[in-house]
């Protein structure tokens, strides 16, 4: 018995906590599908899911969280469809690849995501990023390790 109580016991501290209930309150809120700006909207986010969009501002007890964005515009996330998330456009941007070892681009690669996420991207295509450093950020995003958009990575590149 005593054995049971201790699985219990070890069983209960390791579980993972459950998804919170976020509310938002947007003063609008671009619906995308319908191609209009909504005004004084909550929006319910349970997880990492948006769960129920309703009219006007919600009552806020009851939920984990509340984020008041009464004054801003809230919109989807954007979608960047070809990125390099190693590297950024500048005048030694193609020598770095003979002078940076992959870890020192993989870290400062961490640096693009965070920049990637503040501009409103939530999800990226990466194409030919070296030694498969987009397909362990990824990982590492979805993973919760490090903060980024969702990743979808090519891989190496040809040739």
């Amino acid at each position: 018995m005593r054995r049971f109580a201790l699985a219990l016991l070890f069983a209960a501290c390791n579980a993972a906590a459950a998804p919170g209930e976020t509310l938002i309150h947007a003063g609008r809120l671009v619906d995308t599908e319908a191609g209009r700006v909504l005004e004084r909207q909550s929006i319910i986010v349970f997880g990492d899911k948006v769960s129920a969009v309703k009219a006007g501002y919600v009552d806020p007890a009851g939920y984990d969280k509340v984020i008041d964005l009464k004054d801003r515009t809230v919109m989807p996330g954007f979608i960047d469809m070809h990125v390099h998330l190693t590297s950024e456009s500048s005048p030694g941007g193609f020598s770095e690849r003979f002078y940076m070892n992959p870890t020192d681009r993989a870290l400062r690669a961490t640096v693009y995501l965070r920049r990637t996420l503040d501009a409103g991207f939530t999800t990226v295509r990466d194409l030919a990023a070296p030694d498969g450093i987009a397909i362990s950020l990824r990982d590492a995003v979805a993973k919760g390790w490090i903060i980024g958009p969702r990743i979808f990575a090519a891989g190496n590149s040809i040739g």
